[in-house]
């Protein structure tokens, strides 16, 4: 049963996509809801940098790792996004 609402309450996961030509990474982004990122492979949170607009990916960038996370509600999962060999 807590689980039940967990999973109610909870934000949903967040979704990226990587622009390969313009090297930014972008978030689907849920109304009402704050996502934080990192990019040195350590699990971000509140205190973490805020996603405002596309990132722009550097060569010594690996990992892109975001929280989303909404008043009364439980925070998303990390998710991961390995950031593709630039050509």
């Amino acid at each position: 049963e807590q689980e039940f609402f967990k999973s109610v309450l909870s934000v949903p996961d967040p979704e990226g996509t990587f622009d390969q030509i313009e090297r930014t990474f972008s978030i689907s982004e849920e109304p009402g809801v704050q996502y934080y990122f990192t990019l040195d492979g350590t699990d971000p949170s509140k205190s973490s940098s805020k996603f405002i607009e596309p990132i722009q990916i550097k060569k010594h960038h690996k990992m892109i790792k975001v929280i989303g996370i909404a008043r009364c509600k439980y925070p998303s999962t990390i998710s991961r996004f390995d950031v593709p060999e630039s050509k």
